[in-house]
């Protein structure tokens, strides 16, 4: 046996160390460079990657997969994962709703719903990462909405992906979203051998992955017997490669008074990621107007003339955050659109890892 160990990022240093300290450098050869790119002396047997991101898609390393398995896997050679599915399910979340919604409604004795729909659209615009559903939350049973072979698919399927779902409410309860989780397979060498199965649902021991929550606007109480049936599409940004929206739409069906009988509803999430290219705080400072733009844990805050405004940095499209600087300093500045100022590098690496550094005269 003998092992190509391909991977882009500069880790590919550290795996050689780790290599050579176990001794195996015989029959392991570390290449650094990215798959679409990077020579294989000869076609492979087992073509093996952690693709998977959240809602199984996510980050769309998958690509970069199918790629490879088109320049180096042999004929009869095995994929793993071998195949992938994304599940589905209608659940309660109420301690979510709690925390983020219903908050407001009288915290510290105080009437704060004014400011539920601005939270409703801070937080349920887009879909909770790493959530953890309790199996008795699941409104119903889940269902496999979008299958993957690894052996068929191909990278132009990656760019819209569509699925059906038709669940019985199995317990009554409050239908607050819909939770979702994959599973991967990966089949033996063996002809007969068994096929062992990555399950990243609630039933299962919890993953790095855990679960991914998309809240309904509103919370629906639904009832035994109840029917909640749709679909699902998960659409490729045509610019932003690793990023995704999801699109679901659904109905619920009750012969019961009680039931809030919905007519067709529609709701798109955005997923995307941001990733700061060190972990320490970027200050931008705008010093012929005196305005200072402070970008830490997650928010982008602008302070000017005692004026604070700050913005959940990981809801917005980080040239949005870039433009948005710019523009309230030339506004204020009402001088030349430069101003001494000038941002020296905002650029695109590996994908969406962005960096933005900015020169002033001191």
């Amino acid at each position: 046996m003998y092992v190509y160990a391909v991977e882009a990022s500069s880790i590919a240093e550290y795996t050689r160390q780790l290599v050579k300290q176990n001794d195996c450098e015989e029959v392991v050869t570390v290449l650094q460079g990215r798959a679409e790119e990077t020579e294989l002396p000869v076609q492979v047997d087992v073509l093996v990657s952690e693709w998977m991101g959240n809602c199984l898609l996510f980050e769309f390393m998958v690509e970069s997969v199918l790629l490879a398995r088109d320049r180096w896997l042999r004929k009869g050679g095995v994929m793993w994962p071998s195949s992938a599915a994304l599940a589905l399910v209608p659940c309660q979340a109420e301690s979510y709703y709690a925390e983020k919604i219903a908050f407001w409604e009288q915290p510290y004795g105080l009437d704060f719903t004014p400011l539920q729909p601005l939270a409703q659209k801070e937080f349920f615009t887009k879909p909770k990462f790493s959530h953890l559903i309790d199996p008795s939350d699941c409104l119903s049973a889940p269902c496999d909405i979008i299958t993957m072979d690894m052996y068929t698919l191909q990278v132009e399927d990656l760019e819209e992906m569509k699925g059906q779902f038709h669940f019985c409410v199995e317990r009554s309860g409050v239908f607050h979203g819909f939770t979702a989780w994959f599973t991967a397979h990966f089949e033996s060498l063996e002809t007969e051998g068994a096929t062992v199965e990555l399950n990243t649902g609630p039933n299962s021991e919890p993953t790095h992955w855990k679960q991914t929550l998309f809240m309904l606007d509103r919370p629906v109480r639904v009832y035994e017997g109840d029917s909640i049936s749709g679909s699902i599409v998960l659409h490729r940004n045509p610019i932003w490669r690793r990023h995704m929206t999801v699109t679901l739409q659904w109905n619920i069906n009750s012969s019961k008074e009680e039931t809030d009988n919905c007519q067709a509803n529609i709701k798109t999430f955005t997923l995307f990621t941001l990733t700061l290219m060190n972990n320490s705080s970027i200050m931008l400072f705008f010093n012929h107007c005196g305005s200072i733009f402070f970008m830490q844990c997650g928010f982008v805050t602008y302070m000017h003339r005692q004026k604070v405004l700050t913005l959940p940095l990981e809801s917005l499209d980080f040239f949005c955050v870039c433009f948005f600087c710019i523009c309230v300093h030339r506004l204020e500045q009402r001088v030349s659109p430069c101003g001494g100022e000038r941002l020296t590098k905002c650029l695109i690496n590996g994908g969406d890892q962005l960096k933005i550094s900015l020169t002033h005269p001191l």
